[in-house]
């Protein structure tokens, strides 16, 4: 696989789906990266729902190339979601080569966004 290399200081920002979840302790929701599956669909027919969409933020911190060994890619990686706030640890995170440029790429999988619901507190 020939990816090309990423530089130091590279930023990358990507869409990303997010879902309404509201299940957390508090009680209020709360938005969270990826989508809901339908499991009474085969598996590879599969298509997530999201209901907005975000942005996932990468940081290239570091690119090296061991000897004999793949090229790593180290970075940090933030969210930003629907609503503006950004959050997420700031952790240095390691893939070679060819799972940082998947990464990068965006969402794995198809998906489609819900129409607008309006979330209701009692």
């Amino acid at each position: 696989m020939s990816a090309t290399l990423p530089t130091v200081g590279a930023y990358y920002e990507i869409g990303y789906p997010f879902i309404r979840d509201a299940t957390n302790a508090g009680g209020f929701a709360k938005w969270k990266p990826g989508c809901r599956w339908d499991r009474s669909v085969a598996r590879y027919d599969r298509v997530g729902k999201c209901d907005a969409m975000g942005t996932m933020l990468v940081s290239v911190k570091g690119v090296y190339t061991p000897p004999s060994y793949p090229t790593r890619v180290f970075f940090t990686k933030r969210w930003i979601d629907p609503s503006g706030s950004e959050f997420g640890r700031n952790t240095l995170r390691c893939y070679a080569l060819g799972a940082f440029t998947y990464l990068v790429k965006g969402f794995k999988h198809p998906f489609e966004i819900a129409p607008y619901l309006t979330l209701v507190s009692a």
